[in-house]
C-alpha cells in the first residue's frame, strides 16, 4: 500500500487514467445529477466549479445546469506567476473554453469577481478518503482558496479515487461532502489526533 503523498499520486493517478471514456461519462453523470440535489448548491447564488480535465469528472454539463438555473459560475484562472485566481464564467464563454497555462482548460478572458463571492466550491482531486482528506496535484491551490475562503467545499471522485485513508498535513483542508457515483457522503468532524479540524 502506498505511504507517502506522491506514491498515493502515481497510484491513484493510474487508477483514474485506467478509467474508460464510457465509464468516466457514466460516472460523470451521476455524480453531476447528485451534485445538483446538494442543499449547498440548490441555494447557492454563485458557485466556485473547476473546469475539468479529460480524466476528471466532467463538470461541463453541472456548469451547463447551473447556468440555466440562474446560478453563477466563477472557475479558476491560472496566473503568469502559476498562482491561481477566481473569474466568472458567462454561458456565451461555454464554447470557447481555452487551454491555459499548464494544460489547464481557463475561461477565453478573465472577467474579474470579488475573491470569496462564491457561496460553495466543486474541487478537483486525484484521490480522496473516508474521513474527507483530499489528495490534490500538489499545487496547493485549493487549499489556500479555501483556506483563505472558507466555503463549503465538495469533492468530485470517480469511485477509483476513493480510499480508506490517505495521509494528511496540517494545511490540507478536508472537504466538506463527498460526492461519487455511489453517493454523497458529508465527513465527520475531525476528532483530536486526526489531523486538521478545517
Amino acid at each position: 500500500m502506498p505511504a507517502t503523498k506522491r506514491e498515493w499520486r502515481a497510484e491513484l493517478r493510474a487508477a483514474r487514467r485506467a478509467v474508460s471514456p464510457g465509464q468516466r461519462q457514466l460516472e460523470s453523470g451521476l455524480v453531476g445529477a447528485q451534485v445538483l440535489t446538494l442543499p449547498e448548491v440548490l441555494t447557492a447564488q454563485s458557485v466556485h466549479v473547476y473546469l475539468s480535465l479529460p480524466d476528471e469528472v466532467d463538470t461541463a454539463p453541472i456548469i451547463s445546469a447551473l447556468m440555466e438555473m440562474g446560478i453563477e459560475v466563477v472557475v479558476p484562472w491560472m496566473e503568469d506567476d502559476g498562482s491561481m485566481s477566481s473569474v466568472r464564467l458567462l454561458p456565451e464563454d461555454v464554447a470557447h473554453i481555452v487551454i491555459g497555462p499548464r494544460g489547464v482548460p481557463a475561461a477565453p478572458e478573465p472577467r474579474t469577481v470579488v475573491p470569496g463571492q462564491w457561496d460553495v466550491v466543486l474541487v478537483p482531486l486525484v484521490g480522496v478518503d473516508e474521513r474527507g482528506t483530499r489528495l490534490g496535484n500538489a499545487a496547493g491551490h485549493y487549499d489556500r482558496l479555501l483556506a483563505a475562503h472558507r466555503r463549503p467545499s465538495v469533492a468530485l471522485a470517480f469511485d477509483c479515487q476513493v480510499v480508506e485513508q490517505l495521509p494528511a498535513e496540517d494545511h490540507d483542508i478536508p472537504m466538506d461532502v463527498v460526492v461519487t457515483p455511489q453517493g454523497v457522503w458529508r465527513a465527520p468532524p475531525a476528532r483530536p489526533g486526526d489531523g486538521p479540524s478545517g
